[in-house]
């Protein structure tokens, strides 16, 4: 495990609760300028009678997420991770497939104001918060924004022993935490868009988007994504060799993700033959 440049692995193809921490953390690393590292989920450890959280770090290792001197450097910006504040409930229960859950999520951000942007000598915590806001926003887990906590560090960081002469929340120092309520699908690497089903009177009356995947048996860097403006914010229907693909993988192995910030598809594994792929646009946007 390094400190000099700590990450968490993340799930090759997250599923559960997992998948909708994951997607959140994809798009608050994506969007957030001033984020210098994205943890994932950290579970609590005791130690020497005292609650931390950690997060796995590979191999065995687990990082301590909570501000420190070990983790948190001079060119340290500021960090998130994330919590399971609640446990998971079914939603809509089903004994084939396709249940859905919902569990509260905890994601708690610290930085250095200083660093953040030197040029603002105030407390500009409220700009940051609303940074996060607009992205969780349109995330399409993201059932509620439940409440936010920034007051005392205590709060903030309330699972956790900290020492009670912390300054964690003094200037320049800042950090808050947003506690969101989350859908997802409980089946592995099942989980459709939000409001995925439609019938024709949700579709959009545009052309299909087309385009080809794959290597074509030599190795293409970038064959296995496809960007297009045209998907940010949207909702999409795949077909693959004119079998539409309503969910997120098929019986093949064949896996894409969709990310509607940037208007991005990816698939696993890159495919070796060139395939011909079909994007519908779907109803409403999801911005």
């Amino acid at each position: 495990m390094s400190y000099v440049n700590p990450y968490t692995p993340k799930p090759p193809i997250p599923i559960g609760v997992e998948r909708a921490i994951e997607d959140m953390r994809g798009m608050l690393e994506v969007n957030l300028p001033w984020l210098s590292f994205a943890f994932g989920r950290a579970f609590i450890f005791n130690e020497d009678g005292k609650k931390i959280p950690k997060a796995y770090a590979g191999f065995g290792e687990y990082i301590n997420v909570l501000p420190n001197d070990t983790l948190f450097r001079p060119v340290t910006a500021a960090s998130l991770f994330f919590q399971l504040r609640s446990t998971e409930t079914y939603e809509n229960f089903l004994y084939d497939y396709g249940s859905t859950k919902q569990a509260t999520i905890g994601i708690i951000f610290w930085g250095n104001l200083k660093l953040i942007d030197p040029e603002k000598g105030y407390i500009f915590t409220e700009d940051l918060k609303n940074d996060v806001e607009q992205i969780i926003k349109r995330n399409p887990f993201v059932k509620e924004i439940e409440e936010w906590v920034d007051e005392r560090s205590e709060d903030v960081f309330d699972r956790y022993d900290i020492s009670e002469d912390n300054q964690y929340l003094m200037y320049p120092y800042t950090g808050f935490r947003v506690n969101v309520i989350v859908n997802y699908n409980e089946a592995c690497g099942d989980e459709p868009l939000r409001d995925y089903e439609s019938n024709e009177n949700d579709l959009e009356a545009v052309d299909d988007i087309e385009f080809v995947v794959g290597t074509g048996g030599a190795p293409v860097p970038g064959a296995n994504i496809y960007t297009d403006s045209r998907l940010i914010g949207r909702k999409i229907r795949l077909f693959r060799n004119t079998i539409k693909q309503s969910k997120t993988y098929n019986n093949n192995g064949f896996v894409y993700a969709f990310n509607p910030v940037i208007g991005q598809v990816s698939f696993t594994p890159v495919l070796q033959d060139l395939e011909f792929i079909q994007i519908e646009l779907i109803g409403g946007a999801v911005l």
